[in-house]
């Protein structure tokens, strides 16, 4: 990341070259030496980051450079856990409707082999939802 990135994103934030370099005691001098490169060292970048709360996240591919906070990062992690979640569950839930549905499907076989039965002896159970016949 570039030292001119990480300047301007400082001050977007409200926060100075002088208070971050009294966080890691060095001078402000120093500071601005180190954020004078256009390829700040990783260390380098993660001690700001530990000093002033921001998260910077470099994607190398598209060049995007932003900030956002702890908070924020860490409800983004949150937000992909969950999400995660959701999918396993939602691969637990089709699984299992398909199961119910396998388990509807044999319990209609075995209504339509009991109705064939009945059918065929002439014998209507009254605890299938059937009325007795009239026995007068």
């Amino acid at each position: 990341m570039k030292g001119l990135d990480v300047k301007k994103i400082l001050k977007e934030n409200g926060i100075t070259l002088v208070s971050v370099a009294r966080k890691l005691e060095i001078s402000p001098q120093h500071l601005n030496n180190i954020l004078n490169s256009d390829n700040i060292k990783s260390g380098w970048l993660q001690k700001i980051q530990n000093v002033t709360g921001i998260r910077f996240i470099i994607n190398e591919e598209s060049n995007i450079r932003f900030r956002i906070s702890d908070d924020e990062f860490d409800n983004c992690i949150n937000c992909i856990e969950k999400q995660r979640e959701i999918d396993f569950l939602k691969k637990e839930l089709e699984k299992n409707s398909d199961y119910i549905e396998l388990l509807k499907d044999q319990l209609n076989k075995v209504k339509n082999e009991l109705t064939k039965y009945e059918n065929e002896s002439g014998e209507v159970k009254p605890d299938h939802g059937r009325e007795k016949p009239d026995s007068a």
